[in-house]
Parts: structure tokens; sequence; C-alpha cells
């Protein structure tokens, strides 16, 4: 497949090639922006069910099971926040590649 992509990029010649990196150039950052969106939401969905504090007047067995999910979707708030992290290492490092920098 790579040699069919760089066969293809090969015979854009330099204005087309020129184009096509603007393109992903234009594609990359606009997908770095809308990571780092999510990752805002999802920082700031993780605090607020963390700050949720039911204090020591929950005992009923239906108020520990609301505790307990609360706690696996902060669990499941922080995973989404690093893989949306690696993400946008992913997009940073390939912004990098065609820049150049």
């Amino acid at each position: 497949m790579e040699g069919l992509h760089a066969g293809l990029l090969g015979d854009l010649g330099a204005e087309g090639q020129a184009e096509h990196d603007a393109a992903r150039l234009a594609a990359l950052r606009e997908q770095r922006m809308l990571l780092r969106g999510i990752l805002d939401e999802v920082g700031l969905a993780s605090g607020l069910v963390a700050a949720t504090d039911p204090g020591e007047s929950w005992r009923s067995a239906a108020q520990r099971e609301y505790i307990e999910r609360l706690q696996e979707l902060a669990g499941d708030l922080r995973g989404a926040a690093r893989k949306l992290e690696a993400a946008l290492d992913a997009v940073h490092a390939s912004i990098a590649t065609l820049t150049g920098r």
C-alpha cells in the first residue's frame, strides 16, 4: 500500500505535493483543535464526577452503588483522557513531520 501511495504522490509533481501537504496540514490542525476541545470536556466532566462527595450520611445499598458507579465513571473518563492525549500527541507528531519542526 505504501508503494501505491508513494507512486500516487510521486505522480502529483511538486505543486500537487505542496497542495496535498497543505490540505493534510489543515486537516491535522482541525483534528488537533477538535481533540483539544474534547479533552477539555472530558477533563471538566472528570472534575465534576470527582467533586461529588456524598459525605458520611450515604449508607444505603443504593447510595453505595451510586458511589461505585461514579468511581467507575471517573476511571472511564481518565482512560478516555489518556487515549485523547495519545491521539493529540500523534497529531502533533504528524504536524511536526509535515512542517519539518
